[in-house]
């Protein structure tokens, strides 16, 4: 979460986070994000809007409690006013767990309990708001969901709100695994079978659109290069249908469209 926006309190003696909601109008760059993925045929990463601070406190309190319903482990709120809510702290996130953990075998655990979590939750017909593993906590074993102050829904379906979480699980996670993404694609498996079909689907149909990324994956940051390489493993070159002249096309597009909703809208 945004230190910025969320700052640790103390509340008799517990620890607590004070989250205070703003409203950043990013009208024109959602516009071309959306046109973009749009383009790629990905609806499960089209962005929900910025919503105004009210909307986005009764949002996340909505979402809170939809995910208590289905016996998820999510924060409790224990206090608010017109500008934030103050919730129960649920321990380290799993990306800063992961980032400590030394053993190979350990961090694997804990980044499988991470997928495992996602398919119970969808089994139920739950999804998250952004599924990076900063936004997943483990505490004693147990994972935790926080930052649910969007809801995918409103421009997605339930079933790509789930490969949503998918993807940018995946996404935050591949990083872990860049030594050996052969042993971290296995791990994927896994939890990909007990997910719902349709959700399924939906991911591997984004790793397939997404495929033009792998010959730039040389020159992406951590996170992305991972990604770009873990889709290399899965899906076979000759079901590649973008070369590296199609990958620099569409970040050609990317940058005119840049610059044209810059010339736009400012």
């Amino acid at each position: 979460m945004d230190a910025e926006r969320v700052k640790r309190i103390d509340t008799a003696g517990v620890r607590a986070w004070r989250k205070r909601y703003e409203y950043e109008p990013r009208r024109w760059r959602l516009a071309l994000l959306r046109r973009f993925v749009d383009l790629l045929g990905i609806e499960s990463l089209r962005p929900p809007a910025m919503l105004p601070p009210a909307q986005a406190r009764a949002t996340e309190k909505a979402m809170i409690q939809r995910l208590q319903g289905l016996g998820c482990l999510v924060p409790q709120i224990l206090a608010e006013d017109e500008e934030a809510i103050v919730i129960s702290d649920l321990g380290a996130t799993l990306a800063s767990a992961c980032k400590r953990e030394s053993d190979a075998q350990a961090r694997a655990n804990l980044v499988a309990s991470g997928f495992d979590a996602l398919a119970d939750l969808h089994a139920q017909g739950g999804w998250l708001n952004q599924a990076f593993a900063r936004n997943l906590t483990v505490s004693d074993g147990r994972i935790g969901f926080i930052d649910l102050d969007q809801d995918p829904t409103t421009v997605m379906s339930l079933e790509a709100a789930q490969a949503r979480d998918l993807l940018l699980y995946a996404y935050s996670t591949a990083r872990f695994f860049e030594s050996d993404l052969r042993a971290y694609s296995v791990l994927v498996s896994q939890p990909l079978a007990r997910e719902p079909q349709i959700a399924r689907q939906q991911f591997e149909d984004a790793l397939r659109r997404l495929s033009w990324l792998c010959p730039l994956a040389p020159i992406c940051g951590r996170d992305l290069r991972a990604l770009a390489k873990l889709i290399a493993l899965r899906e076979p070159a000759s079901a590649r249908r973008w070369n590296l002249i199609g990958g620099l096309a569409v970040v050609a597009f990317a940058a005119i469209a840049t610059w044209l909703g810059l010339a736009l809208f400012r």
